[in-house]
Order: structure tokens, then C-alpha cells, then sequence
């Protein structure tokens, strides 16, 4: 309980809430926090995966979230040669692209 007071205190945390909250007209400011997710570079024993990012703002234990749409990793791949003389998995990371953005409106009393 003590938790969803604190967060009444901030007022609206998404965007569509601030515009409910109050008399916003189109040209209303609102200040914006903005993290871009793009790719990582990922350990090859997640190959086949399915991850999301996560995003939050706030405090710890008393914050708001974003999450991205979730992917699966890829697999990476190993030459052709290999494959025939039993050559071991590439160690090498592979890459995955999240390719997000994450909006959080600010609040003065978050830190």
C-alpha cells in the first residue's frame, strides 16, 4: 500500500495519463526521459532464445518499466569446413537488435 501512495504522489507516470490528467493542448510541453535500445552483443549459449530488455526509471523498488518487444537470438554460425571436420561451436557472441524506444515522463522527485 505504502508503495502505490508513493506513486499517487508522482502523479501520471505514462504519457496517454498525462494527457487525461489535465488540460493539455497540442502544444502542452512534457519533459521526457529517452533510452534507445538497440543491438547486443550476447553470450553464444543463448542461441534460440526468446529475451526482451527492460528499461525501468525510478528508484529501486519503486519504479516504472519498459519493455521491448521480445526476440529470439540467432544462432551463430560456424563455416562450412567445420561442420565436416567436427570442428568445435564458435565462441564468438552473437548480435541481437532490440531496436526500441523507451519514453518515461520525468519527475522532479525521482532521482
Amino acid at each position: 500500500l505504502e508503495k502505490l501512495e508513493r506513486r499517487a504522489m508522482w502523479g501520471p507516470t505514462t504519457i496517454p495519463d498525462f494527457i487525461a490528467s489535465c488540460d493539455v493542448g497540442d502544444s502542452a510541453p512534457a519533459e521526457v526521459v529517452a533510452s534507445i535500445i538497440r543491438a547486443a552483443s550476447l553470450a553464444p549459449v543463448l542461441a534460440g532464445k526468446r529475451l526482451r530488455a527492460r528499461v525501468k526509471y525510478g528508484r529501486c523498488g519503486d519504479s516504472v518499466r519498459c519493455d521491448s518487444d521480445q526476440v529470439v537470438v540467432p544462432s551463430s554460425s560456424r563455416s562450412v569446413g567445420a561442420r565436416f571436420v567436427g570442428g568445435k561451436p564458435s565462441a564468438k557472441p552473437v548480435s541481437v537488435d532490440f531496436c526500441t524506444t523507451c519514453l518515461f515522463l520525468v519527475h522532479n522527485n525521482i532521482q
